[in-house]
């Protein structure tokens, strides 16, 4: 940054705030009218339906700057949207943003946190549209609204799920939640120096874009969300609108050695962490059993695992079994105003 450079948000100013936040990449065919004029314009491709969510990111609630960098608030802005259209089996596309910001907000903060919401951009092909700057007294607010897009006939959608499906998982479980226990407890320099792994999941979290748009072009997963709240509760989102249950094999449940490297060892206590714990934006789906070997192998040059977790149940209960045949009700994880 020069010296000459305005290092404050009110300083630069609002055309200049946008003109920061605006995309960086050329405008694709199908837009009409780019970022810059009163609103964008764009066409979705013949045939195919457009898919679109929000999320809200709060200062002190969704992140903290003493925790994560600046450009890490920008990664994970687009992460935890992206996910919600990859769990349609859609390909995010256009984002808007409403940027909600203190005017004491350093020059420098805001070039990162648009710098790590680009690079998360440019990684699945996203432009972003347009927005809204706002100056506000009090902690930064950051919204995304994202639009993605998929052939009817490969939305994957919650609620469609039968018995004697199987339930299946990307990745790993749990580590967000102990990135932000080890946040909590040890501090950010500690954590980081201690837990890397498990900090960048819960500072700087990716979509599992590529996946997403994959297991919705094979047609054949029946429901589909992303793990955003744990486990628990967004199994129970995920099965609510089919009036069945699911039985979930505590055993397993995919722990990461650094999940369990946090726990000393005991997997009862990392698999705690898994089951209730939020953010790890990983994709929940049920399946045929037949067709489990195809999803999975459908995957493999992603580089991205996918593991059966469960059964879909006709009793409308959720419930995990432990390794001596036990059951227990399946934690509710997080949600807002509990």
């Amino acid at each position: 940054m020069s010296k000459h450079e305005p290092n404050t948000a009110a300083a630069l100013g609002e055309d200049e705030i946008i003109r920061i936040f605006a995309s960086r990449e050329a405008a694709d065919r199908r837009v009409l009218v780019p970022n810059g004029d009163d609103a964008a314009a764009f066409v979705l491709d013949p045939e195919e339906a457009a898919v679109i969510t929000t999320d809200t990111l709060v200062e002190g609630t969704h992140f903290r700057f003493d925790w994560s960098s600046d450009r890490s608030v920008g990664i994970k802005l687009m992460s935890v949207n992206s996910s919600d259209i990859a769990a349609m089996g859609a390909q995010p596309r256009y984002a808007f943003l409403s940027l909600c910001i203190d005017g004491s907000t350093p020059s420098a903060r805001l070039r990162a946190i648009a710098d790590g919401l680009h690079h998360e951009a440019k990684a699945h092909r996203i432009a972003l549209l347009g927005g809204n700057t706002t100056s506000i007294a009090g902690p930064m607010v950051l919204t995304l609204t994202l639009v993605g897009a998929a052939r009817p006939e490969m939305l994957i959608s919650r609620g469609r799920s039968h018995p004697g499906e199987v339930v299946l998982v990307t990745g790993t479980l749990g580590d967000a939640r102990a990135g932000l226990l080890a946040l909590t407890e040890l501090g950010p320099e500690r954590a980081r120096a201690l837990h890397p792994e498990l900090v960048r999941r819960q500072t700087e979290p990716h979509a599992r874009v590529e996946a997403g748009v994959r297991l919705g072009e094979l047609g054949c997963v029946s429901a589909m969300a992303d793990i955003s709240d744990g486990l628990g509760r967004d199994l129970r989102r995920l099965m609510a609108p089919s009036g069945f249950g699911a039985v979930i094999d505590e055993s397993a449940v995919p722990l990461s050695g650094a999940l369990l490297s946090y726990a000393d060892g005991d997997r009862s206590r990392a698999l705690e962490w898994a089951l209730q714990g939020g953010e790890d934006y990983e994709l929940l789906l049920t399946a045929d059993p037949a067709r489990e070997a195809q999803l999975r192998e459908a995957l493999l040059d992603l580089g991205v695992s996918l593991s059966r977790i469960g059964r879909v149940s006709d009793n409308p209960a959720l419930s995990s079994r432990d390794e001596h045949g036990q059951h227990r009700p399946l934690p509710h994880g997080f949600a807002h105003f509990d």
